[in-house]
């Protein structure tokens, strides 16, 4: 992309446009470049304070390695693996400084993944959706969640993300989060992890003979499952013990 030239651009106004019309175009244009300037001293000044965190060699490297690859980033599909480096080189640098600023940068990566890749993989938005769930932001956590599990509706770890949100950030009714363990149940066929989840849930909920239930179900597939044993003599024990 040609630079811009500000002479060039004057001489070509001073030879068309009249006196008081080149007078105001020269005012425009001198406020600009005096904002342009704020605005590169300002991020300058921002740069060099994040820099400053960085307070061991290892941070000032991962900084160097995300910093090169941002200049010069490329395909996101022939470099899948760099862009996730990448995004997780400036999510640690977050996580060991605390800078927000860092974590913004590692979701601007990820979303270029996601554009890049054509939103085709679900791990750019499974890293969305950790960061911004960290900054406080978990409806759009659940967005991404969603977004992955059109990708990869057979991933389990992803339902169970999901449900933890909902049910920790998201602070959604029992009735919503319960509804969201029978969808994702029913699209994966039989899910230990999701129905152990969801037999636990039932049990913090005081619906013990339902848990028990779910643990049955999950002995007669897993009957050597020495946590499924234990869960399942303790609520039969507590069931047993109510008048």
């Amino acid at each position: 992309m040609p630079k811009f030239n500000l002479r060039g651009v004057w001489t070509r106004i001073t030879a068309v446009a009249p006196r008081s019309a080149r007078i105001a175009i020269g005012i425009v244009l001198a406020a600009a470049v005096v904002v342009g300037g704020s605005f590169a001293a300002r991020a300058a000044l921002r740069e060099q304070a994040l820099q400053r965190s960085l307070t061991t060699p290892e941070l000032r490297e991962q900084y160097a390695k995300a910093r090169a690859f941002e200049r010069s980033p490329g395909d996101p599909m022939k470099r899948f693996d760099e862009y996730t480096g990448a995004g997780f080189n400036w999510k640690s640098l977050g996580d060991a400084t605390g800078e927000e600023e860092f974590y913004r940068r590692a979701i601007r990566v990820y979303e270029r993944q996601v554009l890049g890749s054509r939103g085709r993989f679900s791990l750019p938005y499974l890293n969305i959706a950790t960061i911004v769930r960290d900054l406080g932001e978990p409806e759009r956590a659940e967005q991404m969640y969603r977004k992955a599990l059109e990708v990869d509706p057979g991933d389990s770890v992803i339902y169970l993300a999901l449900i933890e949100l909902m049910r920790v950030d998201l602070r959604k009714s029992p009735d919503e989060v319960l509804l969201q363990y029978d969808r994702s149940i029913d699209r994966l066929v039989f899910s230990k992890p999701l129905i152990a989840s969801k037999a636990a849930y039932l049990n913090s909920l005081g619906r013990l003979q339902e848990s028990l239930d779910l643990y049955a179900l999950l002995l007669a597939y897993d009957p050597e499952n020495s946590i499924f044993q234990t869960e399942y003599l303790k609520l039969k024990q507590e069931l047993d013990a109510k008048p």
